[in-house]
């Protein structure tokens, strides 16, 4: 069955994901590091961060879930490095206000 909607306007967020090659900025003096890179879509099974100084550059969805894993990991330090802030908030178990709308609210949008 084919349904047919209409907007206004329309905010996909498909972005740049590629699940085979994930973004990688260049990062100047990158080949001078001494130290471990990993690509959090590439991380290696036996990685281990124990005691470890980590840096995790970025502050996506990747990275709020990387920092407290990687903390309890047992790493000896960890620094989130972001150009702009995440914010996180709680989300309730149920959406009081989800549930009041279905009452009032159609079940299908309107076919004019």
């Amino acid at each position: 069955m084919r349904e047919h909607y209409t907007c206004s306007f329309l905010w996909a967020c498909s972005g740049y994901y590629d699940y085979d090659q994930g973004y990688s900025p260049s990062f100047p003096g990158i080949a001078d590091f001494r130290g471990t890179v990993v690509h959090p879509q590439h991380w290696p099974q036996a990685l281990d961060v124990a005691g470890k100084r980590v840096v995790v550059i970025g502050s996506g969805a990747t990275a709020v879930t990387l920092v407290p894993a990687l903390a309890q990991a047992g790493a000896g330090h960890v620094t989130m490095l972001q150009r702009s802030p995440t914010y996180v908030l709680p989300v309730p178990g149920v959406d009081v206000i989800g549930q009041k709308l279905k009452k009032v609210l159609p079940r299908r949008p309107p076919t004019w």
